[in-house]
């Protein structure tokens, strides 16, 4: 006695689920990090979810060169009266300069140029062609992305 399996009549597909991406929201060991170089773009006027990739590309090169042979210290200081101590952390290493980088330090330029009063306007100027066409890329793949709406 052999029994016939056939085959189903309908076809079920399953999408994954897609998580939106929270703008400005980071976490891990290098979140802090991210959420300032996120506010910094913010500030010269970028596009809050370009600056959300540009922050997150920062902080895997930044996650790299920790990882990397690079000199890194930490300090922690006395303890207050309340128990609470402060602790430095300094480091410094070769990496190869990533795009990410070079937005966020050009960025950091010019906020620290507008504080001092040297610069009128906060507004960040025509990058070179290859940051150009890496903000393009970046601002390819926001718009493929879902986000949480506020």
């Amino acid at each position: 006695m052999s029994e016939v399996i056939t085959a189903p009549t309908s076809s079920v597909e399953s999408k994954p689920e897609v998580k939106p991406i929270k703008c400005g929201r980071f976490s891990g060991m290098l979140g802090r990090f991210q959420l300032n170089s996120y506010n910094t773009l913010l500030f010269v006027g970028m596009n809050n979810q370009v600056a959300h990739k540009v922050s997150v590309d920062f902080g895997s090169d930044l996650g790299r060169l920790m990882a990397s042979d690079a000199e890194m210290a930490s300090k922690v200081g006395k303890a207050s009266k309340n128990g609470e101590s402060r602790i430095t952390i300094k480091g410094g290493g070769k990496i190869a300069n990533k795009y990410s980088m070079s937005i966020v330090r050009l960025a950091q330029q010019i906020l620290d140029l507008y504080k001092e009063g040297l610069l009128a306007e906060h507004e960040m100027p025509e990058p070179a062609t290859s940051l150009q066409e890496y903000l393009t890329l970046c601002k390819s793949w926001a718009t493929e992305q879902v986000w949480e709406v506020k």
